[in-house]
């Protein structure tokens, strides 16, 4: 190290070339056209994506439900030209029912994110309707109270997608629509689309 003002050690100039080398280095050996994907569960994925966003790497880029950051309006800018799995649908006529009786109830009361409120709406009405089918209120009794639940109208996916279990299916949201794409542009959370299932 050398007395001069404003020198650094060698192991100061070594950390900080390291910091500049690791935030270019996964991009610019990168080709364009190359899409990136990312499958991640937490808020974690929010920073992420906005990384990827701010490092100028102009590519396709689609996430699994770690999308769900870009429902809350102060963390969407994070997604920007991010499209990522969703579970609600724009058509879906249950969930358009549900918050138009929310609404009427609750007026001036803000309406949470339309993706929380479908998912906490399914899995509510599912599990009252397991304890009515359920032979007894035990634990084991609500569980096969909920295999007898049949195509309940979702108010999550497409307009298509129903809450339905068995001894062996115990996943709930089925369909052909269950999946939605949205998109991130100019702040807006449009939707894109579903994953067709069959």
């Amino acid at each position: 190290m050398q007395g001069s003002e404003g020198a650094t050690s060698p192991s100061t100039r070594a950390s900080s070339a390291s910091e500049k080398t690791f935030e270019a280095r996964p991009f610019a050996s990168r080709a364009a056209s190359v899409p990136l994907a990312h499958f991640g569960t937490s808020p974690v994925s929010g920073r992420w994506a906005d990384f990827v966003g701010k490092s100028g790497w102009d590519i396709p880029r689609i996430m699994n439900d770690a999308f769900f950051g870009a429902s809350i309006p102060e963390s969407r800018s994070h997604y920007e030209g991010w499209v990522g799995t969703t579970m609600w649908d724009d058509d879906n006529k249950v969930l358009a029912k549900f918050y138009d009786e929310y609404t009427a109830a609750y007026p001036g009361i803000p309406f949470a994110s339309p993706e929380m409120i479908a998912l906490y709406r399914d899995g509510v009405s599912a599990l009252i309707e397991g304890v009515i089918l359920a032979p007894t209120l035990t634990p084991d009794g609500v569980r096969r109270g909920l295999e007898q639940v049949q195509l309940l109208p979702a108010a999550s996916g497409g307009p298509r997608t129903c809450i339905s279990f068995s001894p062996y299916a115990h996943r709930g949201n089925q369909g052909a629509d269950v999946m939605v794409l949205r998109r991130v542009k100019d702040g807006q959370l449009i939707m894109e689309g579903h994953i067709e299932l069959f």
